[in-house]
């Protein structure tokens, strides 16, 4: 998409002029709805109903964040990088993502500082993306473990969000600094005591402590009988 901009509208009579949506060149308009929101994030999984192309999510919200930078061009980069730090933690090529970190500091850093520090600490990247625990017993523990990967340019410390179930236990080094290129490996153990019966499925996040927009997900799950 080219040449398109964000306008701020009111959907309805006496809603207030606070929705953005993007105004396309056919005169057509687009909005970002919750759905698009999840999917740019990488929230949604391949094979879910609301599963799709995260681009065109993302190239709404880059217009919307250049249309609100003085500068433009920094809050452009910054969703650019975004959407290179998303293709880097599934896997894909990276190189656009370490190509933006020198462009990233020079031009936002200066007017930004926030911004700046984004690109320094970001591109954290989590394998696999999805263990599956199998069948765990009543009573029993079952774990597995993950290894991150800090593909940023600046040392990050790592905190891994709680558990929705309180029965998932973690293990990793939480005070040392993770150097770039490094890896920190995280244990997960599912506790069989504490899990409610059935299907568990959790999504975690690992985030840096540096730079909270720094994140990576993953997910287990796990049948508990």
């Amino acid at each position: 998409m080219s040449g398109e901009r964000a306008e701020s509208t009111a959907p309805r009579e006496g809603d207030p002029a606070e929705y953005v949506t993007l105004r396309l060149r056919d005169g057509g308009r687009a909005a970002l709805t919750n759905t698009c929101a999840a999917v740019a994030l990488g929230v949604v999984h391949d094979g879910d109903y609301a599963s799709g192309n995260a681009a065109a999510p993302t190239k709404l919200t880059e217009i919307r964040q250049a249309a609100s930078d003085p500068m433009g061009r920094c809050a452009t980069l910054e969703a650019r990088f975004e959407r290179a730090s998303a293709m880097h933690k599934a896997g894909s090529d990276s190189r656009e993502a370490a190509a933006l970190h020198t462009e990233g500091e020079t031009l936002c850093s200066s007017h930004q500082p926030a911004a700046g520090v984004k690109y320094l600490a970001s591109a954290l990247k989590v394998t696999p993306l999805l263990a599956d625990y199998g069948v765990i017993r009543k009573g029993t523990r079952a774990v597995r473990q993950f290894d991150l990967v800090n593909g940023g340019s600046t040392p990050i410390t790592i905190q891994v969000s709680r558990s929705a179930c309180r029965c998932l236990f973690y293990e990793y080094n939480g005070k040392t600094k993770v150097p770039p290129k490094g890896k920190e490996r995280i244990t997960v153990t599912v506790d069989g005591a504490k899990a409610a019966a059935g299907s568990l499925r959790e999504t975690l996040s690992v985030t840096a402590k540096e730079d909270p927009s720094a994140t990576a997900q993953f997910t287990v799950q796990a049948v508990i009988r």
